[in-house]
């Protein structure tokens, strides 16, 4: 007997099931060892192969490994015709992640015995999902720049590119704000609001930075005297509900603040804040453009900072659509007229619970 690992999507499997055969392509097949009781021996170099050949992914649940045991080894490995293979040929199926293994029980057939993640995936698997994760999270960064016509700027924020992926990573992971012996730009990835006296205007946003400072920069005994300067000569001076139109006033006090944020102006961090909110109230590009136009005149470099830490912060999938329509992608329909048949509902991506109801309808069928 020879034993195989294939990398498979979830939906490359599902329709294996349902059909009961599939069309293999040899250059997927990676052979491997097998002990006497069963469990597959992968060396270092079967491994890096089947990283190197998972299918694309959104989620970690979305990708998993067969193990296939066939009479006789595919001949002709190089060759581009593929091999016919029962589904009666899978010996084991292997989830790429503890969290898939969780998720795909409650997906699959019950009578689909589902293997726990194997030590040498589960590591080589979190390497390659991180690189994915921080492509996607930079591709979001470019993306809201190319929206506004401001992908010029990406080449500036190079530098500061590690030390943002840290934030992403460490918000990933729920660290509670503040992150002690951490950087200014994972303090300000990691804070949430939990103030309620703090304005629901726009200058509240404001406030959001100086408390970021404070906890921050705490160490430092002037701290505290210039916060309360900023507040009290600047954000509880005059009428002004909106922090821009303040901006004369603020940007005096933002100059003294920026001794204690590593190189982000005042300005970038308020932005970012404010374009947080507009996103999650609505994910759309187009619920920017009032703060873009007030900004884009007398402070693009700050606004195209603030974008693009904004799209590596909610990565690219939100603005997937929004993108493709912006910059003219070939593939984009150029009219406004309805598809037939199809509603007037606004284009969006779906969040990944929705998706995660696309496969999860074939399984229903596959088990009706």
């Amino acid at each position: 007997m020879h034993h195989y690992l294939l990398p498979l999507s979830y939906e490359e499997f599902i329709t294996w099931y349902r059909l009961g055969t599939k069309r293999i392509s040899r250059t997927l097949l990676h052979k491997v060892a097998v002990r006497e009781h069963g469990e597959i021996k992968p060396d270092g170099e079967v491994v890096k192969g089947l990283m190197a050949d998972l299918p694309d992914y959104e989620d970690d649940w979305q990708v998993l490994l067969v193990q296939l045991e066939l009479d006789a080894a595919p001949r002709g490995k190089k060759t581009q015709e593929p091999i016919e293979c029962e589904l009666s040929k899978v010996r084991a199926i292997f989830p790429l992640s503890e969290r898939g293994h969780r998720v795909l029980a409650t997906k699959l057939d019950p009578q689909v015995r589902l293997e726990q993640p194997q030590s040498p995936f589960l590591m080589a698997f979190a390497e390659e999902d991180e690189k994915r994760q921080r492509a996607l999270a930079f591709r979001g960064g470019r993306a809201l720049l190319e929206c506004f016509g401001l992908g010029k700027f990406e080449k500036q924020f190079v530098d500061q590119k590690e030390a943002v992926w840290r934030a992403v990573l460490l918000r990933h992971q729920e660290r509670p704000f503040p992150v002690q012996n951490e950087s200014f730009i994972t303090n300000l990835f990691c804070y949430d609001r939990h103030e309620a006296r703090y304005p629901r205007t726009s200058i509240g946003f404001a406030y959001d930075l100086g408390k970021v400072v404070l906890e921050h920069a705490k160490a430092d005994a002037k701290v505290r005297d210039v916060l309360t300067k900023f507040k009290s000569e600047a954000l509880l001076q005059s009428g002004a509900t909106e922090w821009v139109m303040k901006l004369p006033l603020l940007k005096h006090h933002f100059r003294e603040i920026e001794q204690y944020t590593e190189g982000y102006s005042g300005i970038t961090c308020v932005a970012f804040f404010e374009m947080q909110e507009r996103l999650r109230t609505e994910p759309s590009v187009r619920t920017l453009e009032p703060l873009h136009d007030l900004l884009r005149d007398k402070h693009e470099h700050d606004l195209a900072l603030a974008l693009w830490l904004a799209g590596v912060f909610f990565d690219f999938t939100p603005f997937a659509s929004e993108y493709y329509q912006r910059t003219h992608a070939p593939f984009i329909r150029t009219d406004s007229k309805p598809v037939p048949g199809r509603s007037k509902r606004k284009n969006r991506t779906l969040p990944k619970h929705d998706q995660a109801a696309i496969p999860e309808q074939i399984n229903k069928e596959c088990r009706g």
